[in-house]
């Protein structure tokens, strides 16, 4: 086993998250894109009497913006709240 740092372990633990943050953003911004594209589709084409869709694609964009503040906007500040508790942690143990 090799021994690390603690900065450098920090240092890789938060680079590692922001990766994470941005895949999950990502996949959550795609997803969000298609699913929205094909209820406007629906709507227009099998029920264009009430734009219905646009309800649903407002849900979705509420959820994703969410997402994006608190998953990636405060990724860090939750990544250096988990590493001070773990710090603690290991504090007390000793």
């Amino acid at each position: 086993m090799t021994t690390v740092s603690l900065n450098a372990y920090e240092e890789a633990e938060r680079t590692l998250a922001r990766v994470e943050a941005r895949r999950g953003i990502t996949v959550h911004g795609v997803i969000t894109a298609v699913v929205s594209v094909a209820l406007i589709l629906i709507n227009v084409f099998l029920a264009p009497a009430f734009p219905w869709s646009a309800f649903a694609v407002a849900g979705l964009l509420v959820g994703f913006g969410f997402h994006y503040y608190f998953g990636w906007m405060h990724a860090d500040d939750k990544l250096m709240e988990h590493q001070l508790s773990v710090e603690r942690r290991a504090a007390a143990v000793r």
